[in-house]
């Protein structure tokens, strides 16, 4: 399957590069999905889906990244994001180059119907990856088909898609996030979390400049903070709810603020071979989390920002009972753009990003199972050169201080070239 799906999405890409992508007039196939073949032919099992029935968008973007040596970047540190980490930035002390892209396929069958694929490429922070030659590795992270119940108000979705926590996860794509560095404060949230359920979402007017939007998800769940948490099914019989509503408050799109929770289980029975007493995967827990988010704009001015509280509660097992796991992270980013005349210099962009988080990690003191408090405060620094709007290259300074542990020499400068279409 992994090699299967390069070859197709290469072929969309191929396409889309030399054609304006399309479908064809409807009435010249056979769209029933019935077993009739219109001829003879030989076809693959999924034959019938070769021949489109609707419309279809291609997008994707190419993220290129090089990162400046960092002698100590791969040191454990608490308060640094759990599997698979910053995984936009190569995991080498070194400089060293990296990339990703995504390609993103969208069709729209009918008036009410329509389906999305999202699908990254990556390299696997191992460096050994697990699709290809080269540390490749293959992450769909959306793939649902939807139908609109009530136009605008109320659509419904199935499939595999980014868990509707704030705006967390936007983050994760290399060309969204104005920076190179995932927020660390996005850890106080199960960050790469790709939930596998049903979505609700939908939007209503309030006046000509305001609205309210809500999303709420009910899927399988995780089993960790970390991605060795997820899985392709249900593990404890208690599905995690998820929602966000959020508010445009009178200033259009300029201006939205959004509230977001999550609730649901981890484990539901402690894990007594697991010797280490200090390790949570060991016993049953829950998790909720709040988060708080912000965008606004004004003008040429651009700011976005979000806290996040999670609470990770352990259950005895018995003989110990652990601490609760608690997570806060806090973290916002002005970026202003100054515009130009030149043909093939759209602007340039200062940046600056303000980023905190601090989480518990338990310890075993004699007896007594305590949690231990650890922070890390990140200041990032940069521009980015405009091209188009869609090109341009971009350069960040990280500057990392931990608190409660020795202090890690893990600053590094990333620069990187975003092409989108």
């Amino acid at each position: 399957m992994k090699s299967l799906l390069p070859i197709v999405l290469l072929f969309f890409f191929l396409v889309g590069s030399n054609s304006q992508l399309k479908a064809q007039d409807t009435d010249e196939f056979d769209i029933s999905l019935n077993t009739e073949e219109t001829d003879y032919n030989w076809s693959t099992p999924a034959g019938k889906y070769l021949e489109p029935s609707s419309f279809f968008s291609l997008h994707g973007y190419v993220n290129g990244v090089y990162a400046g040596p960092s002698d100590e970047w791969t040191m454990p540190d608490p308060t640094q994001l759990a599997a698979p980490g910053q995984l936009l930035v190569p995991n080498t002390n070194k400089s060293s180059f990296q990339y990703d892209f995504a390609i993103i396929i969208g069709s729209e069958l009918t008036e009410r119907t329509r389906v999305a694929v999202e699908a990254h490429y990556v390299s696997d922070p191992s460096g050994r990856g697990a699709a290809g030659p080269g540390g490749i590795t293959i992450a769909v992270t959306e793939a649902t088909g939807s139908y609109d119940l009530i136009p605008k108000a109320l659509t419904i979705s199935a499939g595999i898609f980014w868990s509707p926590f704030g705006i967390v996860n936007k983050d994760w794509l290399g060309a969204q996030n104005n920076f190179s560095l995932l927020p660390r404060a996005s850890g106080a949230y199960p960050v790469h979390f790709n939930e596998r359920g049903l979505r609700l979402n939908g939007y209503f007017d309030l006046s000509e400049n305001s609205a309210i939007n809500y999303v709420v998800s009910v899927g399988n769940g995780l089993s960790n903070y970390n991605i060795s948490g997820q899985s392709s099914y249900d593990n404890n019989d208690n599905k995690t709810i998820t929602g966000r509503v959020g508010v445009f408050p009178g200033l259009g799109k300029d201006l939205e603020i959004g509230i977001s929770y999550m609730t649901g289980t981890l484990r539901d029975a402690a894990n007594l071979s697991i010797v280490d007493l200090a390790d949570p995967l060991r016993y049953e827990s829950t998790t909720n989390a709040f988060g708080v988010d912000a965008s606004y704009t004004l003008d040429n001015l651009s700011f976005h920002g979000y806290l996040i509280s999670s609470t990770e509660a352990l259950t005895g097992d018995g003989t110990n009972t652990p601490d609760d796991i608690k997570r806060m992270g806090y973290t916002g980013e002005v970026l202003y753009l100054f515009e130009t005349d030149l043909e093939y210099l759209k602007g340039i962009r200062p940046k600056f990003r303000y980023d905190f988080i601090e989480v518990d990690q338990l310890a075993l003191n004699g007896t007594t199972l305590d949690s231990n408090t650890f922070d890390a405060t990140t200041l990032s620094f940069g521009a980015d050169i405009l091209i188009s709007d869609n090109f341009r290259f971009g350069f960040d300074y990280n500057m990392t201080s931990e608190g409660g542990q020795n202090e890690i020499e893990n600053d590094r400068f990333v620069g990187k070239l975003i092409a989108q279409f």
